[in-house]
């Protein structure tokens, strides 16, 4: 499957000015870093099985604190602009705040190219997207 192709550079540079705001960065960020792996997708409203995989398997490593593997699901691209130390920071921080994932949900697909998921957590809730990216 082929990785993201978005411009993760711009994304975290808006992402860090937000600055002091840490609720507002911390939903930008839960929003669009999980943007994670597929390869095709259609207009269709119906979730594709590779969504719904590639959203379990960051379920999964993001409530085992297995960040690195999440990290692994990202283009070079992405790597580069939020390393792992950043990623590992700021998941530690969501999770203690928000706790693990309880359910998700599929809600819709926008622009044609990004499943959004409903996302419970423990003791909050926040959108989930995810795009084109591949698992290597």
């Amino acid at each position: 499957m082929e990785k993201l192709m978005t411009d993760w550079e711009a994304l975290y540079t808006n992402i860090l000015s937000a600055g002091s705001n840490y609720e507002k960065a911390k939903k930008n960020i839960i929003s669009t870093i999980i943007l994670i792996l597929l390869t095709s997708l259609t207009f269709a409203q119906t979730e594709k099985s590779t969504y719904k995989v590639v959203a379990a398997e960051f379920e999964k490593n993001y409530n085992a604190d297995n960040f690195e593997a999440v990290f692994s699901m990202f283009s070079d691209d992405m790597k580069t602009a939020v390393p792992l130390s950043k990623l590992t920071e700021f998941l530690t921080g969501l999770k203690s705040q928000a706790g693990s994932i309880t359910k998700r949900e599929f809600v819709r697909y926008e622009n044609g190219t990004v499943a959004q998921y409903k996302t419970n957590f423990e003791r909050d809730a926040y959108p989930l997207h995810v795009t084109r990216l591949r698992l290597t």
